[in-house]
């Protein structure tokens, strides 16, 4: 995530929730959840168990406790513990998962990106900017209606 490390895949369970998150193209996702009534209280689910998760408060909790990893200049990554290290964590994974703003710049960058590329110039701007082919397609899309692009 961004210019750290994390786990590819946490999972987390309190009572009758399990919620899966992975890392997939250094954003942190979640892949699966599972609501089963709860074996204590044995109530039966209902609409207003699903708007109870806040599935972007989860992540960065779950995310803030199993840590978010920075490279450390030895060997392998490290993490730091403490308050501030959790507020850090939690600010990485709201940043991983923003959305990234179109720009001029970024659609000058992705103009020179597909002009550069040899072949397939959709899955260089993809790469080159870390998105799927879909962004890719709307970010040269973009910069050819600003007429950055032939």
């Amino acid at each position: 995530m961004g210019d750290g490390g994390a786990f590819e895949h946490v999972t987390y369970r309190r009572g009758g929730v399990e919620i899966v998150f992975e890392v997939r193209d250094r954003v942190p996702v979640c892949t699966k959840v599972l609501l089963t009534p709860d074996p204590d209280t044995r109530e039966p689910l209902r609409a207003k168990d699903l708007t109870a998760i806040r599935l972007d408060d989860i992540r960065e909790d779950v995310y803030a406790a199993v840590g978010v990893f920075k490279g450390n200049p030895t060997d392998g990554w490290v993490h730091e513990g403490g308050r501030e290290s959790a507020r850090r964590d939690r600010r990485k994974v709201r940043e991983a998962v923003k959305r990234r703003t179109i720009t001029t710049v970024l659609l000058q960058q992705v103009a020179a990106t597909h002009a550069a590329a040899a072949g397939a110039k959709v899955a260089a701007v993809a790469d080159a900017f870390g998105v799927d082919k879909r962004t890719a397609h709307r970010y040269i899309a973009a910069a050819r209606e600003k007429g950055l692009m032939e």
